[in-house]
């Protein structure tokens, strides 16, 4: 239908003009699709920390699994669902069933009602220092105040920035990998399947080390992001099935324990009144690095015409996140318990 608009257009823009104009339009859709889900996600994040105060990690960890179930079935199912009834009918179905956030949406419990406020006075005490030397920020930057008075928690914020830049550059091309590999891609998707399989083992992992209380800086993030570094410069290499499928599970574990430790770590690094604002802060950050991840892993595939340049970039990425995870773990200062009026 606007097949005679467009030409009518072309009269006045240049074919570049018109089509990057078009792409911007035809991507907005996803943009709607995104503040959805953030919108979805967000509410459900801070009730789960509301109704688990003490098991909140575990709790997390525990619906994080699902995710990566959705990781594992969706992608084959919508390669079947294009066989039997194209691309653009089997993406409105995927787009229908994503339609079952709006009965959980209704479904969600009131929070539970927190305890009292923190009354010793040594809290007080300390804090009107606090105050004192963060006027600047409690004035100005009060948005996003939780990462001057928990530096453990700015750090994990870079940290989970460059994660999700491996995790999107990683996720976006395992088809296009395996096809690069020779792969017919009916075969190609099943890597993805093993991607969520392999972050489904790795989310039951971290679930383990919240329970045990052994989810830290070097369990969530360093020695994560090292294995998984050392497997996508083996994903470079790779060129068989078996290969690819076991390197494909062995970064999908380790992502899956990385993501999944770095969420549920987030009541640990930060007060309970900041906590709603971290998780803000979160998803602004994800939000930012997929989008970024996006463009900038599509743009070095484009550039050198190789799918294992991006892998490459990815392996680089987890190396290059290893000393800032080496400072938060060096940091041993405490948790700060802020005062409500430091929000």
């Amino acid at each position: 239908m606007t097949a005679p608009v467009a030409k009518l257009l072309l009269k006045v823009f240049t074919y570049r003009q018109l089509a990057v104009g078009g792409g911007f339009l035809a991507g907005f859709g996803y943009v709607y699709c995104g503040i959805g889900f953030a919108l979805s996600a967000l509410p459900g994040y801070i009730i789960l920390e509301d109704h688990f105060q003490d098991q909140f990690p575990k709790a997390l960890s525990a619906s994080s699994l699902f995710n990566f179930i959705g990781i594992a079935v969706l992608p084959p199912l919508l390669q079947y669902l294009k066989t039997l009834f194209g691309s653009r009918e089997a993406f409105i179905l995927f787009g229908a069933v994503t339609w079952h956030m709006i009965p959980a949406g209704f479904g969600l419990r009131d929070a539970v009602p927190r305890g009292g406020c923190i009354d010793r006075p040594s809290v007080s005490k300390r804090h009107a220092k606090t105050k004192r030397d963060l006027k600047f920020v409690n004035k100005y930057l009060s948005f996003c105040s939780c990462l001057f008075y928990h530096k453990n928690y700015a750090i994990l914020v870079v940290t989970e920035f460059l994660s999700s830049l491996i995790y999107i550059s990683w996720a976006l091309f395992l088809v296009s990998l395996g096809t690069s590999a020779g792969l017919r891609e009916e075969s190609a998707v099943i890597l993805s399947t093993a991607a969520g399989v392999g972050s489904f083992l790795g989310t039951a992992l971290a679930i383990g080390l919240f329970h045990f209380q052994k989810m830290n800086a070097y369990t969530s993030c360093a020695v994560p992001l090292l294995v998984n570094g050392i497997g996508l410069v083996g994903l470079t290499f790779a060129r068989d099935f078996n290969s690819l499928l076991s390197l494909t599970l062995l970064t999908g574990f380790c992502l899956g324990v990385n993501i999944s430790g770095m969420i549920g770590i987030i009541p640990s690094l930060v007060c309970r009144y900041h906590f709603q604002q971290a998780v803000v802060i979160n998803y602004f950050i994800d939000g930012i690095a997929y989008q970024f991840g996006g463009l900038i892993s599509g743009a070095i595939r484009d550039l050198y015409g190789s799918t294992l340049y991006v892998y490459g970039f990815a392996a680089l990425l987890s190396f290059v996140a290893l000393p800032w995870i080496l400072i938060w773990a060096c940091n041993k200062d405490p948790n700060r318990e802020c005062e409500p009026d430091l929000s």
